[in-house]
């Protein structure tokens, strides 16, 4: 049977304009329906599939112009602090970041400047940068590429953008203004489905201020340029957003993709060089933009490719959006991470709603890595730290159907790994694939006794306990053997973005809740314990337990025999300094149901008394099905 639900984006025809949508990669998705053939059902439905939005290397350099309608730029929020001359130089080290990554041929320009035309930027074949007050668009900034929806042919005398003016030319073979008149004409030829043709980018100036200096960024209100504009020219060059906001245990930056800009975010991480790499890569062609010129490294003597397919274990299908990572074994750090669902097909109309069968759904993905060793991790696009429509429509199909409901874990050859140091080692050479590295994610059965995110609680000197009942351990998997994988806290750092949340201990243990509705906790004899807990910015972090079988095992024996009543998660505070300027501790999640199911406590005395609270905490006991 067919699998069918509907998503309206934007508007389609011979060439279409996206806010949203990311590549099963890094890049945006452009729909394709070359060949326009119909779907057995009718209805103006149409067969398609994604395609990468990018630009042609014969556009190479793309040139921006900049609205200078506004000099100096507005500030809601107080006297004006950066003039257009400061705003086109910022502009430009943004796009001088892009254009300095020695693996990518990508060349972007802020060539000129006009005034803005009547109605603000559109399709006119300018790719514009326009400070604009739009109360409407609820954002800081946005990107609109416009791109072809199908290959086709671009002949000589086309007008594209339908405006008595023509955009092919037969005399050019690079992508120029040859009359003179603002706009960029292509030179005709073949181009493939998803080449840009317009890329304009807003930046809203309706509630925020923005700045050049680093000093400068001081409130909820304010946002770095140069920041802003690095993400926003990654979107019009086809990138799209990463879910990396975290690089490792010690680095907090996030990627300059992640969806919400930070003044770190000014310097591009290893995600954002491997994909804009990956989608102009230097040195694969002999001549033109794309060939090897002084300072430029070949792509394939640089990167090589993690492919692999994901599959979901509880549905036995294809995984449609699951967030696909790579770390290098030895730093730690998280270098890139893509998105599965590579060659997803559908039926699609007009209107951009959607229909899928089963026959369709798909779970590739690709990892473009520096030579080097690697484990594989997935987890889902579950609202933390980015919801799914934030990222594309796969990620959008696969919160449709039900699949974001895995826990996160890593690659080995039984699909089975949780501790990352048990994961499977992947080491890849520069110009080399290593394919078949496939996932299935595990049938999980989790304990999790809270509701939506409503706040966050900060304490100094605190422990955070949450309790997870007997009873609900003792009925998972139907009473049958289950492996217990993991405690998972909801955290984030307090004020302070860039920053990990770091805390003293995670412990599992044993309990039990007095009539008084005080908790007795056994700090003394923990069933596995971790000191230095690193959390994550806005995210479940796992503490993942070091024997899940055995302690499976060992709890449920205990539960039956009544020597384990209630089991508690538990997460301690550090006495301090904590990092940051605000030097308050990290936080853990509580949810928005003022009803106390009283399975959350806290201590202020190192564990002697546990107080319930009001709220539950965020926190899950991860369970899963042995194989």
């Amino acid at each position: 049977m067919a699998k069918r639900f509907t998503a309206i984006i934007l508007c389609f025809s011979i060439v279409l304009s996206c806010g949203l949508a990311a590549r099963a990669g890094g890049n945006r998705l452009a729909l394709d329906v070359t060949g326009f053939e119909p779907a057995p059902f009718g209805n103006g439905f149409f067969k398609g599939r994604f395609a990468d939005q990018k630009w042609d290397a014969r556009s190479m350099p793309v040139q921006f112009t900049i609205d200078n309608d506004n000099d100096p730029i507005p500030n809601p929020n107080g006297p004006p602090i950066i003039s257009l001359a400061t705003a086109k130089a910022t502009v430009q080290k943004a796009m001088d970041s892009w254009n300095a990554v020695p693996t990518s041929f990508s060349n972007i320009q802020l060539t000129s400047e006009r005034h803005s035309p009547i109605g603000g930027a559109g399709f006119d074949m300018v790719n514009e940068i326009a400070f604009q007050n739009i109360p409407e668009l609820p954002i800081v900034g946005a990107s609109f590429p416009v791109y072809l929806a199908n290959d086709q042919y671009l002949n000589d005398g086309d007008d594209i953008d339908e405006d008595g003016d023509s955009d092919v030319s037969a005399t050019i073979t690079v992508a120029a203004d040859i009359d003179h008149d603002g706009d960029i004409e292509f030179p005709a030829g073949f181009y493939k489905a998803g080449t840009i043709l317009d890329a304009d980018v807003y930046i809203n100036t309706v509630d925020w201020t923005f700045s050049a200096n680093d000093g400068d960024v001081v409130s909820p209100g304010s946002f770095d340029l140069q920041a802003l504009a690095a993400h926003e020219l990654g979107h019009s060059q086809g990138l799209g957003h990463s879910m990396d906001d975290q690089i490792s245990d010690t680095d907090g930056s996030a990627a300059t993709m992640f969806p919400f800009p930070s003044i770190d975010q000014r310097s591009l991480s290893s995600d954002d060089q491997a994909w804009i790499s990956y989608t102009y890569p230097e040195g694969s062609a002999s001549s033109g933009p794309a060939a090897l010129q002084g300072g430029d490294v070949a792509f394939n003597e640089a990167y090589g490719f993690i492919k692999g397919e994901v599959r979901h274990g509880w549905q036995n299908e294809p995984l449609l959006g699951g967030c696909v990572y790579a770390i290098n074994k030895q730093t730690g750090e998280r270098v890139v991470s893509g998105f599965s669902g590579l060659n997803t097909q559908f039926y699609t109309n007009l209107n951009r709603a959607y229909v899928l069968e089963e026959s369709f759904l798909d779970g590739h993905y690709v990892l473009p890595v520096p030579k080097g060793d690697y484990i594989i991790g997935i987890e889902p696009v579950d609202d933390r730290p980015v919801s799914s429509g934030i990222i594309d429509e796969l990620t959008v199909f696969g919160a449709a159907l039900g699949q974001n409901d895995f826990n996160e874990q890593f690659f080995d050859t039984n699909n089975s790994a949780a501790l990352p140091s048990d994961a499977k080692s992947i080491h890849v050479n520069a110009g080399q694939t290593v394919d078949h590295i496939d996932i299935t994610t595990a049938q999980n059965v989790n304990v999790s006794n809270y509701g939506e995110l409503g706040n966050y609680l900060i304490a100094n000197h605190a422990i955070f306990a949450q309790r997870i009942p007997g009873s609900q351990i003792a009925a998972a998997n139907g009473g049958q053997d289950i492996l217990i994988q993991a405690a998972a806290f909801h955290t984030a750092p307090a004020f302070d973005r860039s920053i990990v949340p770091i805390f003293a201990e995670a412990i599992l243990t044993r309990g039990v809740v007095n009539p008084n509705l005080t908790a007795n906790i056994d700090l003394n004899n923990p069933l596995d314990r971790i000191s230095r807990f690193v959390g994550q910015d806005d995210d479940f972090a796992p503490f993942y337990f070091h024997n899940p079988k055995e302690l499976g095992i060992k709890v449920k024996a205990g539960i039956a025999t009544g020597e384990i009543h209630d089991l508690f998660i538990l997460l301690k505070v550090g006495d301090g300094p904590f990092p940051g300027p605000s030097g308050f501790p990290p936080v853990i999640g509580i949810d928005d149901n003022p009803q106390p199911l009283l399975n959350s406590y806290i201590s202020f005395d190192n564990g002697q008394t546990f107080f319930p609270i009001i709220y539950n905490y965020r926190a899950s006991l991860w369970m899963s099905i042995p194989k």
